[in-house]
């Protein structure tokens, strides 16, 4: 130990950044930016994906309700509405 201190500064809106990776040392740090920036992706296609279903069912005059969500679910045979979500995002790329 040289003695050196440092300040380490946070922010509440601070998010993880690929570039990251290149100054952490261990494999444990990399795996957790990893993971934070895996889980940001998740969130952004989940909110793209909503935005690709009101956009749909807009232009066909249908209004998003529950109800609507449910029976595209439940015709696609995903489990979940987020599954419908990231899925038309992840077709959409």
């Amino acid at each position: 130990m040289n003695g050196d201190q440092v300040e380490i500064i946070t922010s509440k809106n601070q998010t993880a950044s690929q570039s990251w990776e290149k100054f952490v040392i261990t494999g444990k740090a990399r795996a957790e930016i990893r993971k934070v920036i895996r889980a940001q992706q998740y969130d952004q296609y989940v909110k793209l994906g909503h935005n690709i279903i009101s956009k749909a069912l807009k232009v066909a005059s249908i209004d998003l309700v529950p109800v609507v969500v449910v029976v595209v679910v439940a015709s696609l045979q995903l489990q979940l509405q987020l599954q419908l979500q990231l899925q038309l995002q992840l077709a959409h790329r």
